[in-house]
């Protein structure tokens, strides 16, 4: 991705605003997260921005060759991720733009734009090669035979996360014979995706945990999460182009547009809107934009070293939070300690510090025994954590009654816990029985100051002692079962503010 940045800005605006354009993608965070982790929106990146590029090739010299390329890396883009949806509206405007600014030919003189007949012919190339990638499952299927279960498809006003039904809005209608020229998992993806925004994930604001995001909040998220260094870079080069240029490049426009129609329905999908890897793909086209601005700036010896200075500036900031590249959070936000205030899940702790949490257990052995509640999905013992059960004995009875464990037959274990849960959120505690808990922490007790460790930025280890005086870096027996004694499902279905 960050090749294709360099190439794309050096041709239209010189090869020192490509250097400049491929750090700041290089420099962030977030892209250095997601390249190391299995999952799709690093290549949501590449081939969106792929995309971009062909088609703005096609639209300066429209053409069969053009019209087939384009088509190829559209369909690339569909098959990496859904919100890629967003470029048939983007190319749409952008045609639309392209036949009412009519161009010369560099060859022969003539005024040519692109018919709609080439248009049609690049969206049908690209549905040819997401089935491709499907391998064509059940194409033409017909929309009736259908199960969804999002109230967008099932026309169900009522979403719940524990009962999960499903149905058909056009079953009974007149498209229900309608053959859809996609393949069902495709659809059937679609569908649960728009499920889960529909449910809508959990997130932190002003300490307060809440299901959902205000429109504003990808702006939010990206105004914490994008290094200063790069917030800057963009900002001096609008005001440069502004000031200097005001001439529209038409490679500005064509990663203009999609950006910002990917960023306005990302604001409208307010269910699972903040979390800063599905504003990937908006990164390296928002960097291509900064090119005409870049080029006027870089003229000048002043441009020049404060461009250096920013890219510096990100290096430095990448430098001082390494390898916790996922925990970042800029000086707006507190820095990576103040991330911890602002962000939950994917955007501050995916589990990421498992790895150094089994290399702290293997490098002092006598830090047991460990318990350990965590977020994520891979066991722990995949990176070589031994933990042991919290005692069943600090969790409350249906009844209410608490059976304390009397603690003079209770040993001095070590409790790690996620981050995620110091904020509120629940997790699955092993017990000593084998048998998994549902556990909401007390933050009230469970201070991250008082921690006997900590594991990067995300994982803290609290010392759990029998003694009843309360020990600098130490949690007593009974204050840990103020932590626990909220396991209730009332109390499960409350820890959300609507």
């Amino acid at each position: 991705c960050a090749a294709l940045v360099f190439w794309w800005t050096s041709e239209d605006y010189g090869g020192m605003a490509g250097v400049v354009c491929a750090a700041i993608w290089l420099t962030d965070p977030t892209a250095l997260t997601h390249s190391a982790i299995a999952g799709i929106d690093i290549g949501a990146a590449t081939f969106g921005c792929l995309a971009t590029y062909a088609f703005g090739r096609f639209l300066r010299r429209p053409g069969g060759r053009q019209a087939v390329a384009a088509g190829i890396c559209l369909g690339l883009a569909e098959s990496a991720k859904f919100s890629m949806l967003a470029l048939y509206p983007a190319w749409l405007v952008l045609t639309i733009f392209a036949r009412r600014s009519l161009r010369p030919d560099d060859a022969s003189g003539a005024r040519v734009h692109p018919s709609w007949a080439q248009i049609a012919a690049i969206f049908s190339i690209s549905l040819l090669v997401l089935n491709l990638a499907y391998g064509f499952d059940e194409i033409g299927r017909s929309l009736g035979r259908f199960e969804f279960r999002s109230h967008l498809l099932t026309g169900d006003g009522s979403v719940d996360s524990d009962v999960v039904k499903t149905g058909n809005r056009f079953r009974s209608g007149l498209l229900s014979d309608l053959p859809v020229p996609l393949p069902s998992q495709y659809v059937l993806g679609f569908d649960s995706q728009k499920w889960e925004e529909e449910l809508g994930f959990i997130r932190i604001s002003r300490g307060r945990l809440v299901r959902r995001g205000k429109w504003y909040s990808p702006l939010e998220t990206l105004l914490y999460k994008l290094p200063l260094g790069t917030i800057t870079l963009f900002a001096a080069s609008l005001g440069v182009w502004l000031v200097r240029s005001r001439r529209f490049h038409v490679g500005g426009v064509v990663t203009l547009v999609p950006a910002l129609i990917f960023l306005g329905m990302l604001a409208s999908q307010n269910g699972l809107n903040w979390p800063v890897q599905y504003a990937l793909p908006i990164l390296p086209l928002f960097a291509i934009a900064a090119g005409p601005g870049l080029q006027v700036l870089l003229r000048s010896r002043v441009g020049r070293y404060g461009a250096l200075a920013c890219v510096l500036w990100n290096v430095f900031s990448l430098l001082s939070i390494r390898p916790c590249y996922m925990s970042y959070a800029n000086e707006l936000a507190g820095g990576p300690e103040g991330g911890r205030s602002c962000f939950l899940g994917s955007n501050y702790d995916w589990g990421q510090d498992l790895i150094r949490l089994g290399q702290w257990t293997k490098a002092r052995p006598d830090r047991g025994p460990l318990a350990i509640c965590y977020y994520g999905v891979i066991p722990p013992h995949y990176y070589g954590i031994g933990s042991v059960g919290i005692p069943e004995s600090f969790l409350q009875t249906e009844d209410g009654h608490s059976p304390l464990t009397p603690i003079e037959e209770q040993k001095t274990f070590f409790w790690a816990i996620s981050s995620n849960l110091l904020a509120g959120l629940p997790a699955n505690a092993v017990l000593t029985n084998g048998l998994d808990a549902n556990v909401i922490v007390d933050p009230s007790v469970l201070v991250p100051d008082r921690a006997f460790a900590r594991i990067g930025y995300t994982i803290f280890v609290f010392r759990v002692d029998p003694d009843n005086q309360p020990k600098p870096g130490g949690l007593t027996y009974r204050e840990l079962y103020r932590c626990l004694r909220r396991q209730t499902e009332m109390e499960r279905k409350q820890r959300v503010s609507p």
